[in-house]
């Protein structure tokens, strides 16, 4: 998943607090969850802003530079994806890409 303009973490944590992983394409998504990623960006992205404000940006992560999952507990992998080959954050448990695959072709 690429998201011009917002950056590496917030990239990373959108895609976790929807258990979507980071290799599937968006346009494999339904459109309702689409514009749930568009308006999760947004709300993400006005609290990133807020966090950074006050300096608490880091307790808020839950899988970027983590290795260990926040919600599952389970084994974080750290690859480099897409055709820039950014960096992902990705708990196999918690965003698994065939789920993620069947649930856009289902919908």
């Amino acid at each position: 998943a690429i998201f011009s303009g917002l950056g590496n973490i917030i990239k990373n944590e959108i895609l976790f607090a929807l258990a979507l992983h980071p290799e599937l394409l968006v346009g494999d998504l339904p459109s309702k969850a689409q514009l749930g990623l568009v308006r999760k960006a947004r709300e993400y992205s006005l609290q990133f802003y807020e966090w950074k404000k006050i300096n608490q940006l880091k307790r808020h992560w839950k899988v970027f530079r983590k290795r260990v999952c926040a919600v599952c507990g389970g084994v974080v992998v750290k690859k480099h994806t897409g055709v820039g080959q950014r960096v992902s954050y990705i708990c196999a448990h918690c965003q698994p890409l065939a789920k993620a695959k069947s649930r856009g072709k289902k919908l």
